[in-house]
């Protein structure tokens, strides 16, 4: 379903991603820190997150994480998507990223990504801007949840799809369903 989490040592994805959703942006110490009680311990998992290659490296390769100046790592909207779908559980989202999301600002015009159209930046904004602040919401997660399912389902790879990209084909998809849902509302 999703590369990152087939891939040798998937658990290591998984617990990056869900500690930094939950804790907000760390250091690569303080996620290998959070996730073991045992120094040796501690000591093995950092190697692996900042070892040449490592997985820190390559989840910002594929754009799962971004990594900052001050030397902490995040996820992006992609690895909270990842994340979100994958688990059986709704995860905690830290307030950083709620606060991030909402304040998200778009351009003038946005390019639907795959199609030659352009569409105005505002209606994306306040869109997204109403998904992020409801981030607490169980219904929002699941929302979203099912229309990443939906999109993965149709053939998107998650492991290629740029950030932008897929936050394009999400709002597609949003936008489209609040369309209908105001149809329907209307009665035609």
């Amino acid at each position: 379903m999703i590369g990152i989490f087939q891939e040798k040592e998937p658990h290591y994805n998984l617990m990056i991603l869900k500690t930094l959703l939950e804790k907000g942006p760390l250091k690569p110490w303080d996620i290998a820190k959070s996730n073991s009680s045992k120094m040796d311990r501690t000591q093995d998992i950092h190697g692996n997150l900042i070892r040449n290659n490592g997985k820190l490296s390559k989840l910002c390769a594929k754009g799962y994480t971004t990594h900052h100046k001050d030397g902490t790592y995040a996820p992006t909207f992609k690895g909270i998507l990842a994340i979100l779908v994958h688990e059986k559980y709704t995860p905690k989202i830290s307030q950083v990223y709620k606060n991030a999301l909402s304040g998200m600002k778009f351009p003038a015009k946005v390019k639907i990504p795959f199609m030659d159209v352009e569409v105005p930046g505002k209606k994306y904004e306040e869109v997204y801007s109403e998904f992020a602040e409801n981030l607490s919401g169980e219904q929002e997660y699941v929302k979203l949840k099912r229309i990443v399912e939906e999109l993965l389902e149709s053939g998107l790879n998650l492991d290629v799809v740029s950030d932008s990209g897929l936050l394009g084909l999400v709002l597609i998809k949003i936008l489209g369903n609040s369309g209908s849902q105001r149809q329907k509302e209307k009665g035609t």
